[in-house]
């Protein structure tokens, strides 16, 4: 029997979408009718129990026969009892004769599976890079960490021995062929969720409503949000931001207060995935991308918010980046990423046109519909076997 293991060490219930992303990693396997083990971790006072209401709630996924999801508690800051459980779950698989695909994004899994492979030899290790370590030149100017040059050390290396390696965007995926030519790879971005198509797009474009999601970091645009609710507030559309942390949404809310922007500017610090879902299919127009441009974004990244708003067959407006342009290609509104009145003109443009605004939305369904869960993980279960 094949069988796929993802490992995260993000914790349950995490706000953001790092845990989120791991599930859905691992469940897209499950739909292709491959039994998946997902292990995460958790509070040391989180009930197990409670995990297949937290998914359905929480995350709005209902159970899967083929999907088991493993909330492990942490015993202690320093030790990863996810990745122990795994390992143990790995080791019972094996001794029963299936074949396992063990999959991580986590270098610290990464290395105790490398380790794990010499006692399981039907085991194969895949890592999923979500940047690139083995040259550290291309980053920015943040001070020396030792983190970067553990991760450094661990892609130079220990990745040369894994069985294959993900890569989200084809440039990534040239970085480390350069590199490690010897080691299997494929680029392939995130996925897509497949939610029914809006019954009246044209009651979303009334609605004159911008939304943007995730962390509030300089570089994904933060300060333009101010600029661009200048702009905005004229044409009587609100901007709504879905992301970051209650102190930090504190702060830039009495920022709006002051600027005399909170009609039209509001922030909402990170909610659950499935209340995120629920108000991007009947609350919101338009999907607001506005990535600075650094060498992450340009090349290494893989824009989760991206992928939320298709998912709702939502005209975006992105800003004009590779890897940006990659995910939306046709579908999507583009702009320079510092260049404000560009951002209100397109999307203002978008919303007073209603035959415009309905061929974006259809246009974003049909890339979406490409770029689906289930799809993703079916050529990684096809790139693993070709190995």
């Amino acid at each position: 029997m094949l069988r796929a293991i993802w490992i995260s060490k993000q914790h349950w219930l995490k706000p953001g979408p790092m845990t989120y992303m791991g599930l859905l990693n691992a469940r897209a396997f499950a739909e292709n009718g491959i039994n998946t083990d997902f292990f995460v971790r958790a509070e040391q006072d989180y009930n197990p129990a409670n995990t297949a209401e937290d998914l359905l709630s929480y995350y709005g996924l209902p159970a899967h026969p083929a999907f088991a999801v493993h909330c492990i508690p942490e015993t202690h800051r320093l030790r990863r009892d996810a990745y122990q459980a795994a390992v143990a779950q790995i080791k019972e698989y094996h001794a029963q004769g299936d074949d396992i695909i063990a999959a991580t994004r986590e270098y610290g899994a990464f290395a105790m599976l490398m380790k794990l492979k010499k006692a399981c030899p039907r085991l194969k290790v895949v890592f999923e890079s979500h940047s690139f370590f083995i040259n550290l030149k291309h980053l920015d100017s943040r001070p020396w960490s030792l983190s970067r040059w553990r991760t450094r050390w661990v892609e130079r290396y220990q990745l040369p021995a894994a069985d294959g390696l993900i890569c989200l965007t084809e440039h990534q995926r040239a970085l480390y062929q350069h590199w490690l030519p010897q080691l299997p790879t494929i680029a392939l971005p995130l996925g897509c969720l497949d939610f029914p198509p809006h019954p009246d797009v044209e009651q979303r474009r009334l609605l004159r409503r911008v939304a943007y999601i995730g962390h509030l970091y300089d570089y994904k645009g933060r300060e333009l949000f101010f600029q661009l609710a200048k702009h905005l507030q004229a044409a009587n559309i609100q901007l709504h931001i879905f992301g970051g942390y209650p102190d930090e949404v504190a702060a830039l809310q009495q920022r709006a207060l002051q600027e005399q922007l909170a009609d039209t500017l509001c922030f909402t610090a990170f909610i659950e995935p499935k209340a995120l879902h629920d108000i991007l299919q009947d609350q919101v127009s338009i999907g607001l991308v506005p990535l600075q441009d650094t060498y992450y974004n340009r090349y290494l990244t893989c824009p989760v918010k991206v992928l939320d708003f298709m998912a709702h067959g939502l005209p975006i407006a992105a800003s004009e980046l590779p890897s940006v342009r990659d995910l939306l290609r046709e579908s999507g509104v583009y702009c320079r990423p510092d260049d404000v009145e560009a951002f209100a003109a397109n999307i203002q443009k978008l919303l007073d046109d209603p035959e415009a605004y309905a061929n974006c939305s259809s246009a974003t369904y049909q890339r979406a519909r490409e770029l689906q869960w289930p799809m993703r993980a079916r050529r990684i279960a096809g790139f693993v076997g070709d190995l």
